[in-house]
Order: structure tokens, then C-alpha cells, then sequence
């Protein structure tokens, strides 16, 4: 699973090259504050909007870990 924070979604959406990330890969999981921090400034991309209808991108909650498991 490929998680993103709001960085690269947000230069590649600047740049208007997010197929560069297609290309690389099937889908990216993002959480909803990213998709909130994007909305903010690429609400009407049309990029944007075609990615989030295609599901490229993933919008839940991502769980991660607060203790590390450590393997012995």
C-alpha cells in the first residue's frame, strides 16, 4: 500500500505531471486532512478531480502503529 503525505501530490499537482505518479503507481491512500490541505489550493483542478473519480487516490484513515513491535 502507497501512503503520501501532502508534498508530492501537491508539487506533481503544481508542476501538472501527476501522471508522472500514475505511472508509478496503481493507487495512493491518502488520509482526509491531506485531501483537505489539497482541496485548499486544487479544488478545481481538473486533474485533481479526474484522479479522485478514477480512484487513484484513496481517501480513509490510515492507521499506523503508535508502539513499534519489535522482532526478535
Amino acid at each position: 500500500m502507497i501512503v503520501s503525505n501532502t508534498t508530492p501530490i501537491s508539487n506533481f499537482l503544481h508542476l501538472n505531471r501527476i501522471d508522472i505518479l500514475q505511472h508509478m503507481f496503481k493507487q495512493i491512500h491518502i488520509p482526509p486532512a491531506v485531501k483537505h490541505e489539497i482541496e485548499v489550493s486544487f479544488s478545481d483542478h481538473g486533474k485533481w478531480r479526474q484522479c479522485l473519480k478514477d480512484e487513484f487516490f484513496i481517501i480513509h484513515d490510515v492507521n499506523i502503529p503508535t508502539t513499534p513491535r519489535l522482532c526478535f
